[in-house]
């Protein structure tokens, strides 16, 4: 169910029974929204589900964006992929002018490409995430449970012997981390540089902790596990 606020402010629209907060130029059938075939962005499933949920939940703050002179979307694509899995019909459409096919695939790129270039404050993102913590679902910050508990994480709480309290509830199934057990002060983690290393089995994550001489194992039902590389192996 979408939240609505409680002070009488009302949506700009509704688009299949969803709150249109977002400027936009009419509120029109999904069919109208044509990919650019040319998009070089992929959207993998797990995305996609959150942000239908983020739409869902929190009403369109976006609209979809389509080139009056080609006619394919150029921001939104996402957008509208989550508007497909969520099986609405009507969406919000923002009609803009490109000078010509150059100016529109620039455009395209850019709308992507200048969200990546941001550098996180892990420090502030992780007060942000204290804050919301027991009044909204995390999930709709757009990031997952795993995510959640990387950026939440404190070093001085590693559990060197093997026990890893990072894993979130949604991958371990036990309690997800909590930033206030730890007895120590938290240390600025507004300059911390955190590379992401997948694996497809646990057997080929923990081949690869064993290269590196790290001591650390998972703990029963976790898929994650956070290392100070700081932090020399015993």
């Amino acid at each position: 169910m979408t939240n609505l606020p409680e002070d009488g402010i009302v949506p700009k629209a509704f688009a299949s029974e969803i709150p249109v907060w977002c400027a936009h130029d009419k509120i029109g059938n999904i069919e109208e929204a044509i990919p650019n075939p040319e998009n070089p962005n992929e959207h993998p499933e797990a995305q996609i589900e959150l942000l239908a949920n983020i739409i869902k939940v929190q009403g369109w703050r976006a609209p979809i964006t389509v080139s009056k002179r080609s006619g394919f979307i150029t921001k939104g694509h996402a957008r509208l992929e989550a508007a497909r899995y969520l099986g609405v019909t009507e969406i919000p459409l923002d009609y803009q002018d490109y000078a010509n096919e150059a100016a529109e695939y620039a455009d395209l790129v850019a709308d992507n490409r200048i969200a990546e270039l941001a550098e996180r404050n892990l420090l502030k993102m992780r007060g942000i995430l204290d804050k919301l913590d027991g009044q909204i679902d995390l999930n709709l910050t757009g990031y997952g449970a795993d995510s959640i508990a990387l950026i939440r994480a404190d070093n001085s709480s590693l559990d060197m012997e093997g026990e890893n309290p990072y894993s979130g509830e949604g991958s371990s199934g036990g309690e997800a981390y909590n930033d206030t057990d730890s007895d120590t002060e938290d240390e600025d983690y507004g300059e911390a540089y955190v590379v992401y290393l997948t694996f497809k089995t646990r057997d080929k994550a923990q081949e690869f902790l064993e290269t590196m001489g790290r001591p650390e194992r998972f703990r029963p039902g976790a898929k994650t596990i956070v290392i100070d590389m700081e932090t020399q192996p015993n």
